[in-house]
This record gives structure tokens, C-alpha cells and sequence, in this order.
């Protein structure tokens, strides 16, 4: 009886224990979705947290016609590409990031064929800040 009642309560606690973990686990995963679906889509370099920092100031960098994408969903022609593209290579370097945030605040989302070159250029920039 003794050894019984041992058992059913190891078996309590291991079931409690998987119970707590599972639902950490489970804000995690939900934490982390929140934030990739609110994300500037460079989450590999910067989480939304990191990248807004609690600011809710908009800054613009010479991008004012970049406007006219709020709330735009993120298919872009060429020459609305074009645009994006003429503002990031006007930028400077320790820019970018900056920038990102202003088009977050502003609800506008990055054409995906630049996502890679604006993560190249953050991850450049942050090895050359970390290698100092």
C-alpha cells in the first residue's frame, strides 16, 4: 500500500512538472509569435523589441514618400521597389537600423528582395561595432 501510494504521488509530481514546463513553453511560443507577426520581417538581426527600444517617436530619413505604403500588404511592383531601394542607398550605414524602426512605426512593410541586403547590411555594421 505504502509503495502504491508513493507511486501515485512521484506520478502526480511528474505530471505537475510537465504541466508547468509545457505552459512556460507555450507563453514562449506565444510570446515569439506575437513578435515575429509585428516584426519588420529582419527578426534574424533585430527583434521587434529590440529594434523599437520603447520609442514611439517617428524619425524620417529623406523617406516621406515611402508614405503613401502604409498598410500596404507586401507586394510591391518594380517601381514601387525602386523607391525602397532609392532611400536605403542614400542611407548611411549606421542608419539602417533607424530607419527600419521609422518603418515599423509607420505600418510599412519592407519589399521581401530587399529584406537580405538590409540584414547584410546590419549584421555588417554590427560586426565591425563588435570587433571594436
Amino acid at each position: 500500500m505504502l509503495i502504491w501510494l508513493i507511486s501515485l504521488l512521484l506520478l502526480a509530481i511528474i505530471a505537475m512538472t510537465f504541466l508547468i514546463f509545457g505552459e512556460k513553453e507555450k507563453k514562449e511560443k506565444t510570446t515569439q509569435q506575437k513578435t515575429m507577426n509585428n516584426c519588420c520581417g529582419a527578426h534574424e538581426i533585430c527583434e521587434k523589441e529590440n529594434l523599437l527600444s520603447g520609442t514611439t517617436e517617428i524619425l524620417y530619413y529623406d523617406d516621406e514618400e515611402l508614405d503613401l505604403f502604409i498598410n500596404k500588404k507586401n507586394i510591391y511592383t518594380v517601381q514601387e521597389i525602386k523607391v525602397f531601394e532609392e532611400v536605403l542607398y542614400t542611407l548611411k550605414e549606421e542608419d539602417v537600423e533607424g530607419w527600419l524602426q521609422s518603418l515599423q512605426l509607420r505600418n510599412i512593410k519592407l519589399p521581401e528582395v530587399l529584406k537580405d541586403e538590409v540584414l547584410l547590411i546590419i549584421s555588417e555594421k554590427r560586426g565591425i561595432e563588435m570587433s571594436h
